[in-house]
């Protein structure tokens, strides 16, 4: 029986008695490379393993190429009944147990693909019959199949019309059959149309790598899940899976796509502190939370002051909260050739050099935070590099641009790393704070960053009491909500108003009202 796996990487190597069943699995994307790569050198160290039955093999498969082989088959093959190959004296593997299962599976995956592909020859349809055979000769000839063992076949690569019904077939007859293509790939859903295949779509499409390029960045490691922690993971699904509850850290691995909320001056207050999955416009979709924030521009000030103090007051009352009275906030790189040399972890699609980056000096820092961080950060440098290179910023995004983001993440205040790092995508939200007096000009290094926390998911809000452009003349309009007070005023100070509040109880309580 078919049955659907919950992590396909340590699953797949459970011993028979824990399960009911066999996997049939396909993984489209790429999640987390480096567990991608140390899977695939796990599975290269067992298939070199006899006693261990895993086929690991890069498609495309092999087409036969024994003639004489082939053409004893085409000449058999008038004598049998399609649907009842089991009843043949037919002979595809050593194993009688494995054998058997085989040809019944067979009579299921040959007709049904006869009836789908409807070929427009006899000798196309046998020719298609006798690949199916002698790949199953080929590949698991020696393998066995008892209650206690389940041979596994692992394809890596996008995979071609007979080899999906070939991975069927292994599927059918028992055999654990796990595809994975770093890419998109649609036929293995358009040919199942039984969903025997379990499908896991990560939409996180990667570069495609031979083979043996991942087996070589892969360390192998085994691990084994215990049944209390199976159990756990299990109760968490049915707990949260589809019910709108979400529970801590869901997403450490999953990532975040901004919603810009368009709000009046009361929405400010009355949101800010709501969490994200509370907020109008949240959802989820897989493994993206879809965060609804604010990047908005206060212009000018109310004519009570102590209105507009007491709001920057309560705003900057509250978890997770970054504030300065600049715009500059992106440090000041002193060693300038360490950020050139950036340059060179750059890939040609624009994207960055993971394991050139990590080893770059300027990378050091970022080491001592946790991993599913870094992995974080790293994506959405890469998706504002490729996504927002137009219509966001208001200058081109080149190379240049590119090395000066990242030199500013690496580089960027502790208080903001740290933000990022406490930043559960379904609870409280960071939020950055900026109180402008004078005119400022906003540089490119500071415009970068701030689109980049804005793309990780932080509420933005700038105070301007004067009303000068600055953000606007970086970020485009349409990203920017803008909202109008009564005044506009020339270098007004910041006002605690806490502390005069402090103050004037103090002195209440002295002299009386």
């Amino acid at each position: 029986m078919i049955i659907k796996a919950m992590n396909i990487f340590e699953d797949l190597f459970r011993q028979a008695q824990t399960r009911n069943g066999n996997y049939f699995c396909q993984m489209q994307g790429i999640d987390d490379e480096q567990s991608y790569n140390d899977f695939l050198a796990l599975a290269h160290k067992k298939s070199k393993d006899p006693s261990e039955m895993v086929l690991l093999t890069a498609l495309p498969l092999a087409a036969p190429d024994n003639r004489v082989l082939i053409q004893s088959i085409l000449e058999q093959l008038p004598t049998m009944s399609i649907g009842y190959y089991q009843k043949e004296e037919l002979i595809l593997v050593a194993d009688s147990a494995l054998n058997q299962k085989l040809k019944e599976a067979l009579d299921i995956v040959i007709p049904f693909a006869i009836n789908k592909e409807h070929f427009t020859s006899t000798s196309i349809r046998d020719n298609f019959i006798v690949k199916m055979l002698l790949w199953a000769n080929r590949y698991f000839n020696n393998y066995h199949l008892s209650r206690t063992e389940i041979p596994k076949a692992i394809f890596y690569g996008q995979p071609k019309k007979h080899e999906i019904y070939f991975m069927m077939l292994l599927a059918i007859a028992g055999l654990d059959v796990l595809q994975l293509s770093p890419q998109k790939e649609p036929l293995l859903a358009r040919i199942d149309q039984e969903q025997l295949a379990q499908i896991i779509i990560i939409n996180n499409a990667k570069t495609v790598k031979t083979l043996q390029e991942r087996i070589a960045n892969g360390v192998a490691v085994e691990k084994v899940t215990t049944q209390a922690k199976r159990a756990t993971d299990e109760l968490d699904e049915i707990l949260y899976n589809g019910t709108g509850m979400f529970r801590p850290w869901q997403f450490a691995d999953g990532n975040t796509h901004p919603v810009l909320i368009n709000a009046a001056f009361e929405d400010i207050e009355t949101y800010w502190n709501v969490q994200a999955r509370l907020r109008t416009g949240f959802k989820v979709v897989g493994k993206t939370v879809y965060t609804p924030v604010f990047l908005t521009k206060i212009l000018g000030v109310h004519r009570q002051r102590n209105v507009y103090f007491k709001l920057i007051n309560d705003l900057r009352s509250t978890k997770l909260v970054y504030f300065a009275e600049s715009l500059d906030f992106a440090p000041e790189m002193e060693n300038r050739q360490a950020v050139y040399s950036l340059d060179f972890c750059l890939k040609p699609d624009k994207t960055i050099d993971r394991q050139a980056l990590k080893k770059h000096e300027l990378y050091k820092r970022m080491l001592t935070y946790r991993s599913d961080m870094q992995q974080f950060i790293l994506n959405k440098l890469d998706e504002l590099f490729i996504n927002y290179e137009q219509g966001y910023f208001k200058f081109p995004i080149t190379n240049k641009e590119r090395i000066q983001l990242i030199a500013a993440v690496l580089n960027a205040p502790e208080a903001l790393l740290n933000l990022i790092e406490a930043y559960d995508f379904t609870g409280d939200i960071p939020k950055a704070i900026f109180y402008l007096k004078d005119r400022e000009i906003l540089g490119k290094d500071d415009a970068l960053l701030l689109g980049f926390l804005n793309l990780v998911g932080f509420d933005i809000v700038i105070l301007s009491p004067n009303g000068a452009n600055n953000i606007e003349l970086v970020i485009e309009d349409a990203f920017i909500n803008i909202i109008k007070l009564e005044e506009f005023v020339q270098n007004l100070p910041l006002v605690d108003e806490k502390r005069t509040e402090e103050k004037r109880s103090f002195l209440q309580r002295i002299f009386g009202d």
